[in-house]
């Protein structure tokens, strides 16, 4: 069968004026959306994976296909700007757009695009509010039925500030992985997705190699209503040192433990009801937060 790549999107908050040279929050924003948008395709494949691995003929995937979509989240965070053990709680609300495409050059490869606005307003922090769009293109190769889909290609954004308008931050990253989704029983499905990224910044104190896993399971409960726990690590290399005359050669290690309720109203709508926990460790003692973030979620996506 065939995974549509919807590796959404990049989403940041900018960090106190304490941390705005050691805290780089556009990251933990992008893998957390990215996150959510391989869940959320899992959810959406799930029936098509369950037939395939029966034996059942699952419907020939057409030559091109095209997907539109608004994502809207609204989240609790604990530490919304990722200021140590002690940053500030709020409540947000992000829209997102998305428009994407998908078309086999032949049983093998395809190729695969996505451009997405979106913009995060948060209660009660002070200049956070920003918008910003991202575009990616993938060249993704599967060697036969049921084996992982390999995918390279480049990712791009760029943010700007609600509060004066001015940059945040920009970026392009090359990148490659794979992906799968597995049957394991008639109602359970396994799912995961391994990147690798080089990033390049502006500012560019955060340019950076990073490893990503994210591992997860659908079980289905009831008919459209799925039990979704997922674990996900990253590995970050930065390339510049931090620390002025003491340098620091800067590592992180971010772990995630997520649990969601996700209910699929019908092929275009979900919901989705979620918690996670994420511990980032780092080389950098000022560069260490956890967050604990919950919310309700909602997907409308079209495909023709």
């Amino acid at each position: 069968m065939k995974i549509r790549p919807v590796c959404l999107l990049a989403v940041l908050l900018t960090a106190p004026l304490a941390h705005a040279e050691l805290q780089d929050s556009t990251d933990a924003r992008q893998q957390a959306l990215l996150n959510e948008a391989v869940r959320g395709q899992s959810i959406r494949n799930f029936k098509d994976v369950l037939r395939e691995d029966g034996g059942a003929a699952v419907k020939k995937a057409k030559w091109a296909d095209f997907q539109v979509g608004l994502l809207q989240d609204f989240e609790y965070e604990s530490n919304a700007n990722f200021n140590g053990n002690g940053g500030e709680d709020s409540f947000s609300y992000t829209p997102t757009v998305f428009a994407a495409g998908s078309a086999k050059i032949n049983e093998q490869f395809r190729i695969s695009a996505i451009t997405t606005w979106s913009s995060t307003w948060y209660e009660g922090l002070d200049n956070s509010d920003f918008w910003g769009v991202t575009g990616a293109a993938y060249l993704n190769y599967r060697p036969a039925q049921k084996w992982p889909e390999f995918f390279t290609g480049a990712e791009l954004n760029r943010y700007e500030s609600w509060d004066d308008g001015s940059e945040i931050s920009k970026s392009v990253s090359p990148v490659l992985g794979l992906r799968n989704n597995v049957a394991l029983c008639n109602s359970t499905g396994l799912f995961y997705n391994i990147r690798y990224s080089h990033r390049w910044t502006d500012p560019g104190q955060f340019d950076r190699d990073q490893v990503t896993l994210l591992l997860g399971l659908n079980h289905r409960l009831a008919r459209g209503l799925y039990l979704q726990p997922s674990y996900s690590f990253g590995y970050y290399d930065y390339v510049r040192e931090f620390g002025g005359t003491d340098n620091i050669s800067r590592e992180d290690l971010r772990h995630e433990f997520a649990l969601a309720l996700v209910y699929r109203v019908n092929p275009y709508l979900t919901l989705r009801l979620s918690g996670s926990f994420v511990d980032n460790d780092s080389t950098l003692a000022l560069a260490n937060y956890q967050n604990f973030n919950t919310g309700l979620n909602s997907g409308l996506v079209y495909s023709f």
